[in-house]
């Protein structure tokens, strides 16, 4: 069901930037008596036109829950570009002073 998604977007003149698998999840509420479903996030840029078949692929598809189309403005797409990546932390080493623990024996 991605592949044929994927072929969808590029036969109508989209490019895919991100394709996020997020794996089997538990849905915050049962949807046709469905407690699990396998979530997957598309990014990706297409004429406005190819939105609606899109959708209606989704609709008909019963193995597809739900679905969102976010569209995004030029602020939120230049946001993410400028984005910095987040700082990998060193590992930090401290010495200690004095025994944390004395024991009683001698």
């Amino acid at each position: 069901m991605i592949a044929r998604i994927s072929e969808t977007i590029t036969k109508g003149g989209g490019t895919i930037s991100a394709l996020n698998k997020w794996g089997r999840k538990r849905l915050a509420y049962s949807i046709n008596k469905k407690t699990n479903g396998y979530y997957v996030n598309f990014e990706f840029a297409a004429p406005s036109s190819l939105i609606a078949p899109l959708e209606r692929g989704y609709q008909l598809d019963e193995l597809i829950l739900r679905y969102l189309t976010v569209v995004l403005d030029s602020k939120a797409i230049a946001a993410k570009k400028v984005a910095p990546a987040l700082p990998v932390p060193e590992a930090v080493v401290v010495k200690a002073r004095e025994p944390l623990f004395q024991s009683d024996e001698k």
